[in-house]
């Protein structure tokens, strides 16, 4: 099959034109020029002979002794001065492919059932519908869909736009005041090569931006509150194996917010505690800073209250 498209769509670029010979891809062409054949009819030669090839003057449109002219012989030089001329493109970005794939489906359901492959098992994580839609041109002539991609690049680029979203899978939540009593000790066992030990002030920045309050932080890491109250003031220096655990903490958060950002809807509550797969607990208003920076992120993320 042939095709004819341009490589830097302009706004007179109505998109490609497809046929099985040069002779009706000439017609192709010209029929979906928008009604700019006119611009052809203006360089004469084989150039209008090829626009009334396809839109004849009528005998009334003739003068005297006039006649219109000879159909010309139709070449893939042709079409593409043609092309450039009907498109304001210049012919250097103007492609005939004459072994673009003879596929032609009767129906977009068939269209898209001929990309499902493409998907293998990742199949669930696109709008295949959407993608068909978009990757597919339907054609009169051929009484059919054909594909309008011309690169891989160009069809994974269509379906990157047309990823489905689902709700996120959340860390369980538990309604206590307090964590559950089973909950793992988040606490590292031993700080990593090169871990600072954190002044009150950026302590009490980070916690701010984990959603995490003294008191919960203190739950959290199971010391006593008076102790995070003197990290805070500086009058206790916290250790390295804490500040290691702070810093866990914040890698953990990124990668939810991360995950909550891809995702189509996800729930909050008022209270309570968030049980991550580890084991860790953590509060409820940390949860709810992941969503908050996920949503900046995602205007399009559905919150709602879970409670």
């Amino acid at each position: 099959m042939y095709a004819i498209y341009s490589t830097r769509p302009s706004r007179s670029y109505p998109g490609p034109s497809f046929a099985r010979d040069l002779d009706t891809l000439a017609y192709e062409l010209i029929e979906n020029a928008r009604d700019r054949d006119d611009r052809l009819v203006e360089h004469g030669g084989d150039l209008e002979a090829l626009a009334r090839m396809v839109y004849p003057l009528d005998e009334s449109e003739l003068d005297d002794g006039e006649t219109n002219p000879v159909a010309p012989t139709i070449t893939a030089g042709l079409l593409e001065r043609a092309a450039s001329i009907l498109w304001d493109v210049p012919e250097s970005k103007v492609i005939i492919d004459d072994e673009h794939p003879d596929e032609v489906h009767s129906t977009i359901d068939d269209a898209e059932a001929a990309i499902l492959p493409f998907f293998a098992d990742e199949v669930d994580l696109y709008d295949t519908a959407e993608i068909a839609r978009a990757a597919y041109t339907y054609v009169p002539r051929l009484d059919g869909f054909v594909p309008s991609t011309f690169s891989e690049d160009e069809f994974w680029g269509i379906c990157t736009q047309n990823t489905v979203t689902a709700p996120v899978e959340e860390p369980d939540w538990y309604s206590g005041d307090e964590p559950p009593a089973d909950a793992e000790d988040p606490v590292v066992d031993q700080a990593p090569a090169g871990t600072y030990v954190m002044e009150g002030a950026e302590l009490q920045a980070r916690i701010d931006g984990l959603g995490i309050n003294a008191a919960k932080l203190s739950q959290v890491l199971q010391v006593h509150d008076r102790t995070v109250r003197r990290w805070l003031a500086g009058t206790t220096p916290i250790s390295t194996k804490f500040s290691a655990t702070i810093n866990q903490i914040t890698d953990v958060t990124d990668r939810w917010v991360d995950q909550v950002a891809a995702s189509s809807e996800v729930t909050i509550h008022h209270d309570g505690w968030r049980i991550l797969d580890d084991g860790v607990a953590l509060p409820e208003a940390w949860w709810r800073a992941v969503v908050g920076r996920a949503a900046a992120r995602n205007p399009e993320l559905l919150v709602s209250w879970g409670d």
